[in-house]
């Protein structure tokens, strides 16, 4: 993880967090596992991660429901982790400065048969 994530965002990046640390941290109320897929992603999927909430991408007014002191890990299917990389990103703009982008996304925390529970 960034030491420093002002120097992280700075230079256009985000934040990662493994699918292994977020792993060991299910169940923990400070966690919150943010599902940021495309509409159609979402749609065409009849998972997700293993007590994961749905967020629209695109309107974060979501944010207000979390408090600045939680791990927030969003996760999509693109490639690099695109949607929820900008997400992180802006997330830590705004003062979250455990927000961070899943590495490999659902795509790769599916393929690891981790954590997953119907929609």
């Amino acid at each position: 993880m960034i030491a420093n994530a002002a120097l992280a965002l700075n230079h256009g990046w985000s934040p990662r967090i493994t699918k292994e640390e977020t792993k060991v941290m299910i169940g923990s109320p400070e966690l919150k596992i943010i599902d940021v897929r495309k509409p159609i992603s979402w749609a065409g999927s009849s998972s997700k991660i293993q007590s994961a909430v749905r967020r629209d991408p695109g309107d974060l007014q979501w944010i207000e429901k979390y408090h600045f002191d939680q791990t927030l890990v969003m996760y999509c299917d693109c490639p690099n982790e695109a949607t929820s990389a900008n997400v992180a990103q802006e997330l830590r703009i705004r003062g979250y400065e455990k927000a961070y982008a899943l590495r490999g996304g659902w795509n790769e925390w599916r393929d690891a048969k981790y954590p997953v529970q119907n929609k």
